[in-house]
């Protein structure tokens, strides 16, 4: 029995992960305080279209599912989702949704099928001429969304588009927000930020030294307490300490520090939860923390009062965004940085820096909150490519930005000397993120030492022979050998690139509307390209 709650592979688990993906997802598990939101002024219906990509349907259908929660709301006129499937069977994807129970909202399944086709007839510009089977990155994954969900929405007059990541889940929060993304294109803005809850949006290896010294602080601290004693709700001091460090989940931070060593205590999950039973969840979900999945540093997004006077300028795009302005899609690409063949992440960043910069578009952040969960793995490993991709991409994205924020009226047609800043910037930053990995390598080897020689070691053996055998130094070398010898070549010719690749992109679509041959016909000539499921409250 304790193994089955962390190893989904035994054998008597057999069925388990699709029938756990098939239950409602539960929107309203989280006791509802009073929320500090004001009410949004009326306004008038709008349809919401939510575009998503996927390549695990197990994944996706809690999302699907969570999407029950704007049922009904006065502020929807109607409710439609395209999905792009992005490695995963169309045909399985919608056996498992015409299985459940669900009232679904219109569902449009864009096959690897339809987006081959689409690709050759040059419908994502000279950049994706030709879509390769099975899972393409990610950029190019968001470019094809981003086209398909463009049209939708120039299509249906006042319509807003709603990019969600497939590991992001809705509450019961979202009906309180959601009236109010009219107010926000009537006062000129484009492209509006969410915000995430839960669980980060970084790699693993990026969040796990915080996480482990918060597991070494808890146990002591609990150590202290009589086992049948009510756990002490120390959650005043967890905010104190999230409103001090806003980067309190993350190790690399260039913010600041001190959170490096500053614990979050463990605090009670319901009223009168015992020492011994906070013990026993912290141990429970302990290898949890090799996924992403924190026990202590959830994220937890800043109230937000009134959002039209709290809404920053922001580039700072995630998995949480909400198209205003068609053209934000139907214009601009996904651009990605290549070194030495490999994509730097951030992608989705560089898109909002183009549409500000180049395009003039307003983009907003604001604190409307989505719920993020990690994804699961029965071998947690440390997943150094990723961790690569997301050095070089953070890092490019920080010396642009520098840049950027000092040449605030800039068109993004860099000068060769332009470059060299950039480029400088970026190696710096480079250089900052590897040595906070480095320190973080070692002070982790310190924490696995002292989990091992804890008075509950034995029941965290999981835990730190993984630790011990994926997250040595010689991981950390090959992450360094991968990130050291940024070309500035590269890194110039992806500068240099940024205008022309997104005009040769906005070019296509102009091409594609002079068509005869438009994208509804083109479909029309195999039944299997989309899959239509719409079923009616």
């Amino acid at each position: 029995m304790r193994k089955s709650l962390t190893d989904e592979s035994m054998p008597e688990l057999d069925g388990y992960p699709v029938f756990r993906a098939k239950l409602d997802y539960p929107v309203h598990t989280q006791v509802r305080c009073e929320s500090a939101l004001l009410s949004a002024p009326e306004a008038e219906p709008f349809e919401l279209i939510i575009g998503v990509i996927t390549a695990d349907p197990l994944m996706l259908l809690p999302l699907i599912s969570s999407l029950r929660v704007l049922k009904g709301h006065t502020s929807i006129r109607s409710l439609s989702v395209a999905v792009l499937c992005n490695g995963c069977d169309v045909q399985e994807l919608q056996q498992m949704l015409d299985s459940t129970s669900w009232q679904l909202p219109k569902l449009d399944l864009i096959s690897e099928k339809q987006q081959s086709h689409d690709a050759c007839k040059g419908h994502f510009g000279a950049g994706i001429k030709f879509r390769p089977h099975g899972q393409v990155d990610i950029a190019q994954a968001r470019t094809m969304l981003q086209r398909y969900l463009g049209e939708k929405l120039e299509q249906s007059s006042g319509s807003i588009g709603w990019i969600l990541d497939d590991d992001m889940r809705l509450d019961h929060r979202t009906c309180d927000y959601i009236g109010w993304l009219p107010h926000f294109r009537k006062q000129g803005v484009d492209v509006l930020l969410g915000a995430y809850e839960g669980s980060s949006p970084n790699p693993p290896l990026n969040g796990l030294r915080v996480q482990l010294m918060d597991l070494v602080h808890n146990l002591e601290w609990l150590d202290k307490l009589p086992d049948e004693s009510i756990l002490p709700d120390r959650s005043a001091e967890n905010a104190l300490l999230r409103a001090t460090f806003s980067d309190y989940y993350y190790d690399l931070s260039r913010r600041h520090t001190a959170h490096l060593e500053s614990p979050i205590w463990l605090e009670p999950s319901y009223e009168f939860e015992t020492v011994r039973e906070a013990r026993a969840r912290l141990i429970a979900g302990a290898k949890g923390i090799l996924n992403g999945t924190p026990i202590t540093r959830s994220i937890i997004a800043t109230e937000c009062c009134d959002p039209l006077k709290e809404a920053k300028d922001s580039v700072n795009r995630g998995g949480c965004t909400f198209i205003l302005n068609h053209t934000a899609v139907q214009h601009t690409p996904n651009l990605v940085l290549n070194i030495h063949g490999k994509e730097a992440r951030r992608s989705d960043m560089i898109w909002a820096i183009v549409n500000r910069y180049y395009r003039g578009m307003t983009i907003k952040a604001v604190s409307f909150p989505i719920k993020h969960v990690g994804r699961f793995s029965d071998k947690p490993s440390v997943n150094t490519e990723k961790v690569q991709s997301e050095i070089v991409g953070s890092a490019l994205y920080a010396g642009l930005t520098n840049f950027l924020q000092a040449n605030p009226e800039h068109k993004l047609s860099f000068r060769p000397e332009e470059n060299q800043a950039i480029y400088e910037m970026t190696i710096e930053q480079v250089v900052s993120r590897m040595t906070a990995l480095k320190q973080s390598f070692y002070r982790i080897r310190g924490l696995v030492k002292t989990l091992k020689h804890s008075s509950s070691g034995k029941n965290l053996l999981p835990l730190t022979h993984c630790l011990e055998d994926k997250f040595s130094l010689v991981a950390y070398s090959k992450i360094n050998s991968a990130v050291k010898d940024i070309s500035k070549n590269e890194v110039s010719h992806f500068l240099d690139q940024l205008v022309q690749a997104t005009d040769a992109y906005s070019s296509a679509l102009d091409t594609n509307h002079n068509s005869s041959e438009g994208l509804e016909s083109k479909r029309e000539i195999d039944g299997l390209l989309e899959i239509t499921s719409e079923t009616t409250n």
